[in-house]
């Protein structure tokens, strides 16, 4: 597989400590505990958070976060809660993307991030699994299902990434660009809120 570019982070003891302060309230919201696993993919190191990981018992679901993401905005609020008492689930922090994984990202128009997928399914001994992808983590999935279809059982796409053009109307790309060119918490906060969550989610954002 050929990296294609990697993205990283200034400071990165500034980052561990982000999220392990943001990791750690999230634990306090939902009270869980959250442990990760570090398997190394041809995108170089990859984090995975396993719920119930040892209960081959249960059917597994692999979840693919979205661009810009991590896969902790799955279970906000306690998203994943009736999931976690059913399935054995893989949260996988897609490598490229800001969060713990190592940077490395493929080309996004071949199917190398389905080969990375596949990569990572199989070192975490899953023969067949439901995934699910929102967003980018779609497309991801998409990928997956045309590299390897004989590894999912079923797949959930939530407002899949890259099957129709992305939208340059001018609205559209100030609220994505505002907390890339100007990260405050304000315009972090406007972003979420205009592009990402429903009315619903964004009264949370208010309250926190």
């Amino acid at each position: 597989m050929k990296i294609h570019a990697t993205s990283y982070f200034k400071d990165l003891q500034k980052r561990n400590d982000f999220f392990r302060d943001w990791i750690q309230k999230i634990e306090r919201l939902n009270g869980v505990t959250y442990k990760s696993t570090e398997i190394e993919t041809s995108l170089g190191k990859t984090i995975v958070w396993p719920f119930n990981g040892e209960r081959t018992d249960l059917k597994t679901l692999v979840i693919f976060p979205g661009f810009r993401t991590s896969c902790f905005f799955w279970d906000l609020d306690n998203g994943l809660a009736s999931l976690k008492k059913k399935f054995r689930i893989f949260l996988i922090d897609t490598n490229g993307q800001p969060n713990c994984s190592d940077g490395n990202t493929p080309a996004i128009r071949s199917n190398d991030y389905g080969i990375w997928a596949k990569e990572v399914i199989d070192k975490l001994g899953i023969e067949k699994t439901s995934i699910a992808g929102a967003s980018f983590g779609g497309l991801v999935c998409a990928k997956l299902a045309l590299v390897a279809p004989e590894k999912i059982e079923k797949i959930i796409l939530m407002n899949p990434g890259c099957l129709q053009t992305f939208s340059f109307s001018w609205k559209n790309m100030y609220y994505n660009f505002l907390p890339l060119i100007s990260p405050t918490k304000n315009n972090i906060r406007t972003f979420l809120k205009t592009v990402s969550f429903i009315p619903d989610i964004t009264c949370l954002l208010q309250k926190h």
